[in-house]
């Protein structure tokens, strides 16, 4: 166990950044910390911070937000804005939310489903907001949960910008070779960090379909157990005082079980007799000790989930 701490995170600490994660599911149905304006974190250690702009489209079920950290002096500070992307809503849209996935990550673009445009617009507004504080230099930090992970990951890569985001979907399915190329140098440089669950059973195999692998876009960095079934809520995620992560081990991957899986097999053949084969009927009995070992070890190796 230890603590992370990211950098460039945009103004906010990763405590915050996943709070406004959990807020902005909020925006669809007006919640109060989703509100235009000054607002407490719920956490009171966490301080305060200002809901510049918000989008919400009963179309798709896109949701999110712009953010800024309170400067001290009861303004928001411009220099550091932040565009939050909400995830799939189960409790309010999920049916709009369930076909976004599909129609952001593998249908093509400009499909009604997708929730693409309405991100792009919202990074926009993040800029109209920055320069309306009097600093149009400021590039925008992007942040979000599952899907909206994803799309704050998709939106980093075709604008150049910084990514910190949770349980995020890999976006790699629907960049060109151009953008694919881009996220693997933003990927090495640490622009693009996803923050996983070390138990998260839904992150890891959907990616793996989509891209072959369970970290192709971003550098994943290990939280510790989540205290659901699926490991993959905002609020499995502990923090310390400062808002650091306290990071975990990563979970025990394919390849790592493939590997078992071949040494308990050569262990297995080791002990066998020498001669397998030497007749019909020792080829016969040594294919019926085969498929039995087969039998016992299949069932343990895929049981434990992936």
């Amino acid at each position: 166990m230890g603590w992370e701490r990211a950098e460039n995170p945009g103004g906010f600490n990763l405590y915050q950044l996943n709070l406004l994660c959990q807020y902005s599911y909020g925006v669809g149905r007006g919640d109060e910390r989703t509100l235009v304006g000054w607002h407490d974190f719920h956490d009171e250690r966490l301080g305060s911070y200002w809901v510049l702009d918000s989008l919400f489209s009963p179309s798709n079920g896109f949701e999110g937000l712009v953010a800024a950290p309170d400067n001290g002096r009861g303004q928001a500070d411009g220099t550091h804005v932040t565009v939050v992307f909400a995830g799939t809503n189960i409790n309010d849209d999920a049916r709009h939310d369930l076909w976004a996935m599909p129609g952001t990550f593998i249908l093509r673009t400009g499909n009604h489903f997708a929730q693409t445009e309405e991100a792009g617009i919202l990074l926009r507004q993040a800029r109209r907001q920055a320069q309306r504080l009097g600093h149009p230099e400021t590039e925008p930090v992007l942040t979000g949960h599952s899907l909206g992970g994803g799309l704050a990951l998709l939106l980093a890569i075709r604008q150049g910008l910084q990514a910190r985001v949770f349980c995020a979907v890999d976006p790699w399915r629907v960049l060109t070779r151009q953008e694919r190329q881009a996220a693997a140098k933003a990927r090495a440089i640490g622009s693009l960090v996803d923050y996983r669950l070390s138990n998260d059973r839904l992150t890891g195999p959907l990616n793996h379909l989509l891209s072959g692998r369970d970290d192709r876009s971003a550098q994943v960095v290990w939280g510790g157990q989540g205290h659901d079934l699926l490991g993959h809520w905002l609020s499995g995620f502990s923090f310390d005082g400062s808002g650091a992560l306290v990071t975990g081990l990563p979970p025990v991957g394919l390849p790592e079980r493939l590997t078992g899986l071949r040494k308990r097999l050569a262990d297995w053949l080791i002990r066998q007799p020498q001669r397998l084969c030497g007749t019909p009927r020792r080829a016969a009995r040594w294919m019926r000790r085969s498929a039995k070992c087969w039998i016992r070890v299949l069932p343990r190796f895929f049981g434990r989930g992936i």
